[in-house]
């Protein structure tokens, strides 16, 4: 099998771009600045700039949602492990409104989450008791105290 030659670069004009494998390396996917690709998956980069182009394939699209997944599920599970140890699964679906069971379903990795939910819990564990305090503060003031509470700084 013959080595297929390099091709031109669109950002630095060399002729340097060639597929490569290996591992470190990440590309910007949906709602993720930093996706980690895995080390098999070969990816047209330049030698010279070292820019990366990550093929539009459908195989490839495949591959990265199922990244993408797979982290969104990642990160969810650590945030619901956080939350946890602060107050019972069942009292947190009901702050944000979530159906009864579905952050077990989501702590046992059978259902995907998505990219906002798993922003909300990210935020909620990031100062659990904190945030949760705050939450409940958010959803008991009235109506038209409600902006006024969530535009305050935390103390």
């Amino acid at each position: 099998m013959r080595k297929r030659q390099p091709t031109r670069c669109p950002r630095c004009a060399a002729m340097a771009v060639r597929s490569r494998a290996g591992a470190g390396r990440t590309t910007a996917y949906k709602t993720l600045p930093c996706l980690q690709l895995p080390s098999e998956l070969p990816i047209p980069m330049c030698t010279r700039c070292h820019s990366q182009f990550v093929p539009t394939s459908r195989r490839t699209k495949v591959r990265l949602h199922g990244l993408y997944i797979e982290e969104l599920q990642r990160r969810t599970r650590l945030a619901i492990s956080a939350l946890g140890n602060v107050r019972s699964l069942r009292k947190i679906e009901q702050l944000i409104g979530a159906s009864q069971g579905y952050l077990s379903k989501l702590r046992a990795g059978t259902s995907n989450p998505s990219p906002e939910l798993t922003l909300l819990l990210g935020l909620l564990a990031s100062s659990p008791k904190q945030m949760l305090q705050r939450a409940d503060a958010f959803w008991a003031q009235p109506t038209d105290d409600g902006l006024n509470l969530a535009t305050r700084s935390a103390s």
